[in-house]
C-alpha cells in the first residue's frame, strides 16, 4: 500500500517553498551569471558594459519577463479554472504554460548566446591566435 506523503499540507507547503527558492535562485543566476547583467560600471542601468543590440527595451523586457515566466508554474498550484471570465481547462492551461516555458528558454538562449559572444571576443577566446603578454626571442 503506497502512502501519499504529498497529500499532506505540510509537504505541499514544503515543496512549494523549495520551488520558490529554486526559481528565485535560477532567476538570479539567469540575469547575473548567464546574461551578464547588473555590471557595476555599465552606462545602461542594470545591463552590461557591452551590448550587441541597439534596441535597449528588449533587454529590460527580458529582465522582467524571465522571472514572470520562471514563476508561471505557480498557476498550476492555484487551481485557476477561469481567466478574465473565460473558463480554462487543465489541459489547455498546461499547454499554455508549456508554450510559455519554451518561449522563456528561447529568450534565455538568445541573451546567453549574446553574452557568450561578447565575452569570447573581448577575452580572445574566439580567435585562433591569442596575443602573448611578452615578446618571443627567436635564436
Amino acid at each position: 500500500m503506497a502512502v501519499d506523503i504529498f497529500g499532506s499540507l505540510f509537504y505541499k507547503t514544503l515543496a512549494i517553498l523549495f520551488l520558490i527558492i529554486s526559481s528565485t535562485f535560477s532567476t538570479i543566476w539567469d540575469l547575473y551569471m548567464d546574461w551578464g547583467f547588473f555590471e557595476p560600471d555599465s552606462k545602461h542601468l542594470f545591463l552590461r558594459k557591452e551590448l550587441k543590440f541597439s534596441f535597449l527595451p528588449s533587454y529590460y523586457f527580458a529582465m522582467v519577463s524571465d522571472p514572470i515566466l520562471r514563476f508561471s508554474w505557480i498557476i498550476n498550484y492555484l487551481s485557476i479554472t477561469s481567466f478574465m471570465g473565460i473558463a480554462v481547462s487543465t489541459p489547455l492551461l498546461r499547454f499554455i504554460l508549456a508554450t510559455l516555458e519554451i518561449l522563456r528558454r528561447y529568450q534565455w538562449c538568445f541573451y546567453r548566446l549574446e553574452n557568450e559572444h561578447v565575452n569570447n571576443c573581448g577575452q580572445f577566446r574566439a580567435t585562433v591566435e591569442v596575443p602573448l603578454p611578452f615578446a618571443l626571442n627567436s635564436n
